[in-house]
């Protein structure tokens, strides 16, 4: 998600523990080679970095298993020795491989700085999230598994899907955007209920889709761009992404995809 807010053009800080391993130099190397910040990595000799196992079927749909690893070590204390620097941030981005109570810490901070907070709630939690998080979540981005894991409901036809984000807002969450796959995403505000159809693409891979849509998402909204204009950004970035192999490798830059006709501006 990192590498995919970068290439669409918002200045990205990652915030990260990764083990005292060649996964964590590797992954220290991606962030200074893309031009992103350091500051927001932190290291630990406790745990190994986190890994997924990635399986992916002829189709170019995937199935992946992960372990946190030393991401699970992060710390509500060492979110806040960033303040400083999160200071500068405009949108706060947080997925579940990170511990819960770091990414309360990193939405309270954002709440305090008048930023904006996404909360991409993948992999599925195996228990009910505190309700604090959701009052501090601005939008919230689960995929279809997600979003049944947490609503209770069948989000794979069209009363499904405003019963999940129905069912969501009713939380405290004002905006709610459900990515659907090849059908696109579907957005539910106070204001609207939208589906933003996704574009007919050769799916080789779609490994990335879900952190290319919510870096590309993130960026815009970063960049200053309304709600559905964001979505409508992050369905095309996403599904030119999964034409490609790989995850962070196969992120696009912007730039690709205005070249190649993709997207709309």
């Amino acid at each position: 998600m990192a590498v995919a807010a970068q290439r669409c053009g918002a200045a990205t800080l990652p915030v990260m523990k990764t083990g005292d391993d060649e996964h964590g130099h590797t992954a220290r190397r991606m962030v200074l080679d893309e031009g992103m910040s350091s500051h927001g990595i932190f290291t630990t000799s406790e745990r190994p970095s986190g890994a997924g196992v990635v399986l992916l079927g002829s189709d170019g749909q995937n199935s992946i298993a992960i372990d946190a690893g030393a991401n699970s070590l992060l710390t509500p204390g060492e979110i806040r020795g960033l303040r400083t620097h999160l200071a500068t941030c405009r949108v706060f981005l947080a997925q579940l491989e990170s511990p819960v109570a770091a990414v309360m810490e990193f939405f309270q901070i954002a709440r305090e700085l008048g930023g904006i907070t996404l909360l991409n709630p993948a992999p599925a939690p195996l228990k009910a999230l505190p309700e604090e998080l959701w009052r501090l979540t601005d939008c919230l981005t689960p995929n279809q598994t997600e979003a049944a894991a947490l609503s209770g409901c069948d989000p794979t036809n069209e009363a499904g899907r405003r019963a999940a984000a129905g069912a969501f807002r009713r939380r405290g969450i004002p905006q709610v955007v459900l990515t659907l796959g090849a059908a696109g995403a579907f957005v539910s505000t106070a204001s609207v209920e939208q589906l933003v159809a996704a574009p007919v693409v050769n799916a080789v891979d779609t490994t990335g889709a879900g952190d290319a849509f919510n870096g590309g998402l993130a960026a815009r909204l970063a960049l200053g761009s309304p709600l559905i204009e964001a979505v409508k950004f992050g369905v095309r970035y996403a599904a030119f992404t999964v034409t490609r192999r790989g995850t962070a490798v196969a992120m696009p830059r912007a730039a690709e995809l205005y070249e190649a006709g993709k997207i709309c501006n």
